[in-house]
């Protein structure tokens, strides 16, 4: 039997976007795709360093290779 659209949205798991960047997230100038990265991140990888999976991320997301590394340059470029 298939899931619903909302079974499947329950049983896929969530994400927690923190307040603060949703209060800051224009002040820093960041795109939808990077809170949406910097928020995954943040829920998936707990410890200070961590080994990202590339090939998940960009599944995840939708993107290639190089548009993930784009925003991840973005970012650090701005120091976020």
């Amino acid at each position: 039997m298939a899931l619903t659209f909302q079974e499947h949205w329950m049983f896929s798991g969530s994400t927690t976007v923190p307040n603060v960047l949703i209060q800051y997230y224009r002040h820093l100038q960041l795109s939808a795709d990077e809170c949406l990265l910097i928020s995954w991140l943040l829920q998936r990888h707990t410890e200070e360093y961590f080994v990202l999976n590339v090939e998940e991320t960009c599944k995840t997301f939708g993107l290639d290779e190089k548009q993930l590394f784009g925003i991840i340059q973005h970012l650090m470029d701005r120091q976020v």
